[in-house]
């Protein structure tokens, strides 16, 4: 039985072997101020005011943003770069009440971001830069609030063009028409998880470059 559990959980922090998955964090550790990534490219992040919580309500292994300047910031890499289809998922909790305001879980503030609204939804934003206008495109996917509360909810995002959906513990909630692509090589889909006054407790988080 011990040398069960053990392979079991160097399975658990095995890399995965699909191409397509950029970013993989799973919390399984306390690894300090690096937020370890599992996937084959090596995308670790800097955690900055996070909390590694051993147990949280039933989770093993859990992140934790209950600072203002809680954020995990994502490399500057290349895999990051990218345009097309991608998938975002996540165990997420809130560990407090909504931001004032607004609080990103994840995205690159400036061409995508995926928010916490405090006087509306969870809302999916991206812009893409339309040359033939000089000016920005831009879209707004409001989801219900209450998909998102103090238990535990698996988040799925799947942008897959010209569609945008997002699920909630495996049931669709919003499935939305995408006039233009959201994703463009030139900006990073992700740049950060977590935001300035998002009080978010994180099991896992996984960033696929497909739908």
């Amino acid at each position: 039985v011990v040398c069960c559990l053990v392979s079991s959980d160097a399975f658990a922090q095995a890399p995965t072997t699909d191409p397509s998955l950029i970013l993989h964090y799973t919390f399984d550790q306390d690894t300090g101020q690096t937020a370890q990534d599992l996937s084959l490219h090596g995308n670790h992040g800097e955690a900055v005011k996070t909390q590694y919580l051993n147990e949280v309500k039933g989770h093993q292994g859990v992140l934790r943003f209950n600072d203002e300047e809680s954020v995990i910031n994502c490399p500057d890499s290349d895999s990051l770069f990218f345009e097309g289809d991608m998938t975002i998922e996540m165990w997420v909790r809130l560990n407090g009440s909504f931001p004032p305001s607004s609080g990103m879980l994840f995205g690159e503030h400036n061409n995508f971001a995926f928010y916490l609204q405090y006087w509306n939804t969870l809302t999916f934003f991206y812009q893409t830069f339309n040359t033939e206008l000089d000016a920005y495109d831009r879209m707004l996917v409001p989801i219900e609030r209450h998909i998102i509360s103090e238990k535990w909810s698996h988040i799925a995002v799947v942008a897959e063009f010209p569609r945008v959906r997002v699920y909630h513990n495996g049931e669709l909630v919003r499935d939305a028409f995408m006039p233009f692509p959201g994703v463009l090589k030139r900006s990073r889909p992700i740049h950060k998880i977590g935001d300035n006054k998002t009080p978010i407790d994180l099991d896992e988080f996984r960033f696929y470059q497909r739908a």
